[in-house]
């Protein structure tokens, strides 16, 4: 037999939730049936609060209900006007459902007991999870004219929600944190092909140091027969040779005579 219990003139009644949370140790749970409120408008408003922290979700609640904030209808919009507040959610349509709005911040404050009671951290809680089913429809009448009678329906709901403690990411410290070095994958038939260009640049450059100073020895490599050898032949000859006159008598010391090959 289900266990009822009359609180504020509403029916909490312990029933299974349609949503197991992950970490049982971690979460706190409430729910209220036959709750005398809106389905649509509180369907809205709890899709509106639906993963954000408890402590934002109670301040968001309370400025619904002095209008500083506004509940979009996404679903349930027909003839809903448009309004300017509904920017911040990006949508164009939004009421102020303050009945809604109370009746799931006495949910919020039933859960936050809940997870005091069970020993987790308040300031750390969010919704999780948050459900609004139907519930029987309640018939009243309305009297009309010439002895008519008209139904005057509610449309009652369910609501159930889960809060969980939010862990906290810890970084990693910066030890162990170590920075790969980026290493190239670029393979194929130009492998290697930076290597060659670089000692082709090398050579060129070394032989444009020894054609300027006219030494061969002056390079890293050795002339030798090869085409690198016929290029520095072509572009300078070898230099003219160079012998001192050996008779003092008929030049001076610093005439030199000069040997064409």
């Amino acid at each position: 037999m289900k266990r009822r219990i009359r609180v504020k003139s509403e029916y909490l009644t312990m029933v299974r939730y349609s949503l197991d949370p992950e970490n049982p140790t971690k979460s706190c749970k409430s729910r209220g049936s036959n709750l005398r409120v809106h389905f649509k408008n509180t369907r809205e408003t709890a899709q509106a609060i639906k993963g954000m922290h408890i402590r934002k979700a109670n301040k968001y609640l309370r400025d619904v209900i002095v209008k500083h904030q506004c509940v979009p209808f996404r679903r349930y919009n027909g003839g809903v006007g448009r309004c300017a507040q509904a920017k911040q959610h990006g949508w164009t349509q939004g009421r102020w459902p303050k009945k809604s709005a109370e009746f799931l911040l006495h949910m919020l404050k039933n859960a936050e007991s809940n997870a005091e009671l069970k020993g987790l951290d308040v300031d750390s809680l969010v919704i999780e999870h948050i459900q609004v089913n139907k519930a029987p429809k309640m018939r009243r009448r309305t009297y009309r004219a010439h002895g008519r009678i008209n139904p005057y329906m509610s449309s009652p709901c369910h609501i159930e929600m889960i809060l969980t403690e939010k862990e906290q990411i810890v970084p990693k410290p910066e030890e162990e944190v170590a920075q790969k070095k980026k290493v190239s994958t670029w393979r194929g038939k130009h492998e290697g092909w930076g290597f060659k260009h670089a000692a082709r640049s090398r050579v060129r450059g070394q032989i444009k140091v020894g054609l300027v100073s006219g030494d061969p020895e002056s390079c890293d490599f050795p002339f030798t027969e090869g085409p690198m050898n016929a290029i520095a032949s072509a572009v300078n000859p070898a230099p003219p040779a160079v012998r001192l006159n050996p008779s003092p008598s008929s030049c001076s010391s610093s005439s030199v005579a000069v040997m064409t090959p």
